[in-house]
């Protein structure tokens, strides 16, 4: 947030240049000689584009925290419908289950909800942790050798 703080008071001050020197060229517009006048009218557009440039990528820096404001919403909604039910995470959005998610990557690795795999019948491996889990009737844990 900082930053964009910085940005904005950045093209304000650029602006505040632009303005002091439109107000020397419309105040001495009568005594400047041609020469200094586009001198001075260089000078003007030369803050305008920084300000344009800075405006520009202020807007792109307000689009990039609105789109990660929006993906955390989405977590945060979907985290939300996360339910365990041993040894696994089913997210039961709408009502509907579905899954399993692997319950190491969820709890352990910034709630990561990564589907299981059914490797046999029974039992399920995790793709990102090679973490294997057996259904509820087997709930011992085993650790993919390789994995």
């Amino acid at each position: 947030m900082s930053g964009l703080i910085m940005d904005a008071s950045e093209i304000i001050a650029t602006l505040k240049g632009a303005t002091d020197i439109a107000k020397v060229v419309i105040g001495a517009s009568g005594t400047l000689d041609k020469v200094d006048l586009k001198l001075r009218l260089a000078d003007l557009m030369g803050e305008l584009a920084t300000a344009r440039t800075q405006a520009a990528d202020l807007e792109d820096t307000i689009r990039c925290l609105s789109e990660d404001l929006a993906e955390a919403r989405k977590k945060l909604n979907f985290a939300g419908t996360m339910q365990y039910e041993a040894p696994y995470y089913f997210n039961v959005a709408s009502g509907q289950r579905d899954g399993p998610y692997c319950p190491t990557c969820w709890e352990g690795h910034v709630k990561l909800a990564i589907h299981l795999y059914e490797w046999s019948r029974g039992s399920w491996v995790c793709n990102a942790c090679g973490k294997a889990v057996a259904d509820a009737n087997d709930i011992d844990e085993i650790q993919i050798r390789g994995g």
